[in-house]
């Protein structure tokens, strides 16, 4: 088939590009260009908030697709847009919506797909409802499916179902730590979770299925349970039992009212799915969770100084494999400096680029040959035109299994120039994050200063990991 998607770079989004190229569907992605996509997919630059834009660049491509994949339909706008700009491309629209489209205190156990009452308060679940029903008061001859997950867990999501231990990026540290689990109420409603790749293939399912057509499903996993169980399957998994406190639940969702999805039961039927023809998710919660705790213990860190770090850190951003990027100052004499200290005073900081990359896709040694594409490593604390202490290159890491291959790749580089090296290779001190404006210059400032080649940064989107 083929396929068109909004997206495909985002947790749900990136995984079902990954498996529709691999079930051998033709993919394109709508993005903004921002972020780097799965190789194989054909990429559409438009910003899906505007309807002209998005039309346009569908018209470019000079094709039709048999479904529009929208993981990321979150108000009635959107609906409208896929309405009016993206049907006349598409057979058939697959969305996701969620869960909290249901008011908490109007909840069966199991619920089904039908509710007397939903959310109406302006929040999340309201706009998510509302955008359901653009889909319902369209004209008959538009065809579409929307699924209603709860939680999704797996690799491109924190672990954390619940309050208040919910999507956590350091959850499994703290209870490797020991740290007890704050639940509220102690954990005592059901959850209902999903895994990412049975969402995305639920999805794919269900195109042929004229049974789905024009319908809303529930789905989730074939397990529900407390939440207090999720954690302690997180324990089980990691031989680091998980102790509790208990947070009472009188007057929280008073004060916490955008907490009222989570603290209730979030248990569904999946009968109706089930009778469209669409196969059930079969990944248990405690498969799921093991992949989910492998694919978090493959995202590694490295800490990376080329002289400016806007230009570093897009470029990084760009190389396929890489999960984030953080400008920020390491390994000087000052504790959280500023931007205009680090330029002007004697910090003795780097302007340095924390890289997290998924070590699976991308080993350290390749990251770091791709990294010395954009340095001149001879030079001493100059990069470009940029000249002082906080521009010297660096690379700095955490894990001491990693210091004898960043040896390893400065060896080889010092082979290939034939000069000695300038760059300092040692551990982390510290590091400290620059000012919010600062992140994500280049995308927050398209034509601002940058000394890295813009060929480089995006040619590196396509590179071959395997020719590196």
């Amino acid at each position: 088939m083929k396929l068109l998607l909004i997206g495909g770079s985002g947790q749900l989004s990136g995984r079902l590009a990954q498996m529709a190229l691999e079930q051998g569907h033709e993919v394109w992605t709508v993005t903004r260009g921002v972020r780097p996509l799965p190789e194989g997919v054909h990429s559409l630059i438009a910003d899906r908030e505007d309807a002209d834009a998005l039309r346009a660049a569908l018209a470019s491509a000079g094709t039709r697709w048999d479904a529009l994949l929208d993981c990321v339909c979150r108000t009635p706008h959107h609906a409208q847009v896929n309405l009016t700009a993206v049907s006349p491309y598409v057979q058939r629209m697959v969305i996701v919506s969620t869960d909290s489209v249901y008011s908490p205190h109007h909840k069966n156990v199991p619920q089904d797909e039908h509710a007397d009452v939903y959310m109406s308060d302006g929040g999340y679940g309201h706009n998510k409802r509302l955008m359901e029903q653009v889909f319902e008061a369209a004209d008959a001859s538009i065809d579409w499916t929307i699924f209603r997950p709860g939680h999704i867990l797996g690799p491109g999501f924190w672990l954390g179902c619940y309050p208040e231990q919910s999507r956590q990026p350091d959850l499994l540290e703290q209870i490797r730590t020991g740290k007890p689990m704050r639940l509220v109420g102690g954990g005592q409603f059901l959850i209902h979770p999903i895994f990412v790749d049975d969402m995305a293939q639920a999805m794919l399912d269900c195109i042929d299925k004229p049974a789905a057509s024009r319908e809303i499903f529930c789905i989730g996993g074939p397990d529900a349970v407390p939440n207090r169980r999720y954690y302690e399957l997180i324990g089980q998994i990691t031989g680091c039992p998980v102790t509790f406190e208990t947070i009472p639940l009188e007057g929280y969702l008073e004060a916490h009212p955008e907490c009222s999805g989570h603290l209730c039961h979030r248990c569904y039927t999946l009968d109706k799915m089930k009778n469209a023809g669409i196969p059930l998710p079969q990944t248990t919660l405690e498969e799921a969770l093991r992949r989910h705790i492998r694919w978090l213990d493959s995202r590694k860190t490295i800490y990376l100084a080329g002289g400016c770090y806007w230009g570093v850190e897009k470029y990084m951003a760009n190389i396929p494999g890489v999960l984030e990027t953080e400008v920020g100052f390491a390994n000087g004499n000052t504790e959280n400096p500023t931007y205009q200290q680090v330029r002007y005073e004697n910090t003795g900081h780097a302007e340095t680029v924390r890289v997290v990359y998924d070590a699976t896709r991308l080993p350290l040694e390749k990251l770091l040959r791709l990294f010395f594409r954009i340095i001149d490593p001879v030079s001493v604390d100059q990069q470009g035109e940029d000249v002082g202490h906080q521009y010297r290159t660096g690379v700095y890491h955490q894990d001491d299994d990693d210091a004898q291959v960043i040896r390893q790749e400065l060896v080889k580089l010092e082979a290939q120039v034939g000069q000695p090296l300038a760059v300092e290779a040692c551990p982390l001190e510290h590091f400290y994050p620059a000012e919010e404006y600062h992140q994500k210059y280049l995308d927050k400032n398209p034509g601002g200063y940058c000394h890295v080649p813009w060929s480089a940064i995006h040619g590196v989107k396509n590179v071959r990991l395997d020719d590196v």
